[in-house]
């Protein structure tokens, strides 16, 4: 099993450091593709720009799922009051972190690569 991260990326990287493993690459596409899904349909985040990208434990981007893929507006439009960490902490604190940390507790106190070096 090999570990991936799922950045968040509208110009500037938001940073998973905690991310997923997974059998494949193909296994850890498809969660961008469900992370990407969820966020389209989360009516706090508006970001036409946005895009989910994946990066394997070697710090190399293996893909990049567009949040809006019909969309090319730039520039990021969240609701007042909704910063850009806050929507970071509501995609991967309510799904992929806390489901890793439950299995991996060692996790949090372990020095993991740098994948945006």
């Amino acid at each position: 099993m090999r570990t991936y991260y799922f950045d968040m990326k509208d110009g500037i990287p938001s940073r998973d450091r905690t991310g997923l493993e997974f059998a494949t690459a193909s296994g850890a596409i498809e969660h961008s593709k469900e992370l990407a899904r969820r966020l389209r349909h989360d009516p706090r985040i508006t970001d036409r720009a946005l895009f989910i990208v994946v990066i394997d434990e070697s710090g190399v981007e293996i893909h990049r799922e567009p949040v809006h893929p019909n969309q090319t507006k730039a520039g990021i439009s969240l609701r007042p009051g909704i910063s850009t960490a806050s929507a970071c902490a509501i995609l991967f604190c309510t799904t992929a972190c806390r489901s890793t940390f439950a299995r991996y507790p060692a996790t949090a106190s372990q020095s993991l690569p740098e994948p945006w070096s």
